[in-house]
């Protein structure tokens, strides 16, 4: 794998509230910054976001009220059930990100874990 694909990036982030971003993403955040990526994210302006300023990542304003997510059309119309819960769909971007953060082959984590899903 070519790793300097990795390298100097520019990160994009879409968060449904600063709060979970922050609490959640910012030892990532600091990490990818540190790396010399740029981070920039698309959240709404609420609680946390002069937390997010002072870290050092770019911002921009995401108006929540038009994106709805909502698989309920798909269960109704197609009988369609999520492959992993919760817990599952964690441990996978958990796994993932610890792999790049310690500078390993995420390629092959990601085909492991689309083996896995496939599987």
């Amino acid at each position: 794998m070519n790793r300097d694909f990795y390298k100097e990036k520019k990160i994009v982030i879409l968060a449904n509230n600063s709060g979970g971003l922050y609490l959640f993403r910012r030892d990532l955040i600091v990490e990818l910054i540190a790396r010399g990526h740029e981070v920039v994210a698309y959240t709404p302006f609420d609680a946390h976001i002069d937390a997010l300023k002072d870290l050092g990542i770019g911002l921009y304003e995401l108006n929540m009220d038009f994106l709805k997510l909502d698989c309920s059309k798909l269960k109704t119309t197609f009988g369609w059930k999520p492959s992993w819960n919760v817990e599952t769909t964690m441990e996978k971007i958990v796994e993932w990100s610890v792999a790049y953060l310690q500078g390993q082959d995420v390629g092959a984590v990601m085909d492991k874990q689309i083996e896995s899903f496939l599987g």
